[in-house]
């Protein structure tokens, strides 16, 4: 789900169209789809294989879920924590007028589809933000973020204020 929004509107229109038959493990339907993801991945990787720009892409929700990985004791699952993190980040970029509201709904809908909880229980925001800071993606104390400027389009930029960052932790906090 996660190469939709930051890679190909038409993998996530696939997506779409082919819920049912995902969640059902229609092998054609799923061969498509992992085809398309693993084209998606090696273009990115091959343009960028030192992970000096365009690679960070493939990082998108990950900032945030690491650290929700983290403040729950690894109770969940690598994916699930993904899914969370792309949640928290499609609220920053609602926040930023660079998505609506119902476009981050539709996604987060789709999350749902394939059994994907979004939100985060029995902790603090402040928690997860400093969990943040020993993700391998600081430097000179900045949090690296992949933020969709519109779906298929990502930019990175570290110029994220703490209340955006705490807006997106407290929307999967429910707060």
């Amino acid at each position: 789900v996660k190469y939709g929004p930051i890679a190909s509107v038409q993998l996530y229109d696939f997506l779409w169209e082919n819920k049912e038959e995902i969640k059902k493990l229609d092998t054609d339907v799923i061969s498509a789809m992992i085809k398309k993801c693993c084209e998606i991945k090696a273009a990115v990787v091959s343009e960028d294989e030192k992970e000096a720009g365009l690679r960070e892409i493939l990082n998108f929700g990950h900032t945030i879920g690491h650290a929700v990985e983290s403040v729950m004791d690894f109770k969940y699952l690598h994916g699930q924590c993904v899914a969370i993190g792309m949640s928290a980040v499609m609220e920053m970029c609602v926040k930023r007028g660079y998505i609506s509201e119902q476009c981050a709904e539709i996604f987060r809908a789709l999350l749902k589809e394939f059994g994907l909880e979004l939100t985060v229980k029995g902790v603090e925001a402040q928690s997860i933000y400093k969990q943040m800071f020993n993700d391998k993606k600081v430097k000179d104390n900045k949090i690296s973020f992949v933020l969709i400027s519109r779906f298929g389009e990502t930019y990175r930029t570290t110029d994220v204020t703490e209340e955006e960052i705490l807006d997106g932790i407290n929307y999967i906090l429910g707060e």
